[in-house]
């Protein structure tokens, strides 16, 4: 049992952290930046590979905090459903890269400013 759930771990991980969903999330991100802050677009054209790195870099964070604790509570219920821990590291991802890229964004801007 616990090899397959390691197997099943380091599958997911792969899902995860893969540059499809990693690309999906890092879209949805900049364009939610881009639309409320449009002066920030040449700053992120010009730190893009950076960004790329650094939401990878939190997912794999992400996941090893947080996988065991999502997949343990959803398997309670019985049914394991992929799709939905997913759906929760995504969430957990998104609202964090946010964060942060935005703190980066709004530091970069004062010194481009000053």
């Amino acid at each position: 049992m616990i090899l397959y759930k390691m197997n099943i771990r380091e599958s997911f991980k792969k899902v995860f952290v893969s540059q499809r969903n990693s690309g999906y999330l890092f879209d949805l991100i900049i364009t939610k930046i881009l639309r409320y802050s449009p002066n920030y677009q040449q700053i992120i054209f010009n730190n893009i590979h950076t960004y790329k790195e650094n939401i990878i870099d939190l997912q794999e964070l992400i996941f090893n905090d947080y996988f065991s604790n999502i997949y343990n509570n959803l398997s309670k219920s019985g049914n394991i459903d992929l799709e939905e821990v997913l759906i929760e590291l995504n969430k957990i991802t998104v609202s964090k890269f946010e964060i942060i890229l935005q703190q980066d964004l709004g530091n970069k801007y004062k010194q481009q400013v000053q």
